[in-house]
Formats: C-alpha cells, sequence, structure tokens
C-alpha cells in the first residue's frame, strides 16, 4: 500500500479502552483500487470485482504504542480524502455492532431462545438493542 497515492493526513479520536485512555491520533490515508480475480476453475463466468483498499496508518504513535494501521476493504468510492475518511468513519464504529452481537448472544442468550418465526426473533433483537444504552453508561462510567 505504500505505493498507493497519499490522500492526505487526519486526526482520528482513539476511543478509551480499560487499559489505555482516549487519545488523537495523526494518521495518513492512502486508497487503492484492486480486481479480485475469481477462480475461472469453478466457474468461468464469473467477472474479476473491482474493490478499493484503503489505508489507515498512524504516523508517530506514542512511545511504547503499536502505530494504528487498518487496511479496509470497500465498494465504497474511495479515491479523495473525504470518501476514504468516510470508510474509516463507518468502520469505526464497528464496535457497536459487535457490542450488540454479543449482547444478543451472550447476554439476551438469542441463540438459546431457539424462536421459530422471524417475528419473534425481531422482538427479542428490540429487547436486547434496548440494553446498549444502560451498558454504555455503565461503561462511560468506569
Amino acid at each position: 500500500m505504500h505505493a498507493a497515492p497519499l490522500l492526505g493526513r487526519a486526526t482520528i479520536e482513539v476511543p478509551r479502552t480499560h487499559e489505555k485512555p482516549a487519545r488523537k491520533a495523526l494518521v495518513e490515508v492512502r486508497s487503492r483500487p484492486l480486481d479480485i480475480l475469481p477462480d475461472l476453475q469453478r466457474d468461468e463466468r464469473r467477472k474479476p470485482a473491482t474493490m478499493t483498499v484503503v489505508e489507515i496508518r498512524e504516523v508517530a504513535p506514542p512511545e511504547g504504542e503499536e502505530p494504528l494501521q487498518w487496511l479496509l476493504w470497500t465498494t465504497e468510492p474511495a479515491a479523495t480524502l473525504e470518501q476514504a475518511q468516510a470508510v474509516a468513519e463507518l468502520y469505526s464504529k464497528r464496535w457497536r455492532n459487535e457490542e450488540l452481537h454479543w449482547i444478543l448472544k451472550s447476554g439476551c442468550a438469542v441463540e438459546k431462545l431457539q424462536l421459530e418465526t422471524a417475528d419473534r426473533l425481531a422482538k427479542a433483537v428490540v429487547q436486547g438493542g434496548k440494553a446498549m444504552p444502560w451498558l454504555q453508561r455503565g461503561k462511560d462510567r468506569a
């Protein structure tokens, strides 16, 4: 990815974790389109798929810290700094989805409910989603 053109630099917020405080990171943003070639031995009718790889790499991490580096594969446009930042912004929100999945699976045991209809499953997911703000408040206070 170092051969990909530098779109620019940006400052991103790195959220705190249990071990580390929140911080700001200066990153370089690059992007490059790539063609993914299909396995023609399996199906010769398949066409190449064009994707874009966005690289977010921290320039000067704090001493003792590993630099942030994200390689994000997307079908979204990312030819400009603004477009690449939008892709990175979406990626940075992924942990909320991860948390919801964890709440549903571990906290609410949705899999064990063995719901037989989509309507019942949807109701269970809504109930799990209602727990998210409550859990977030607890995390913010910790």
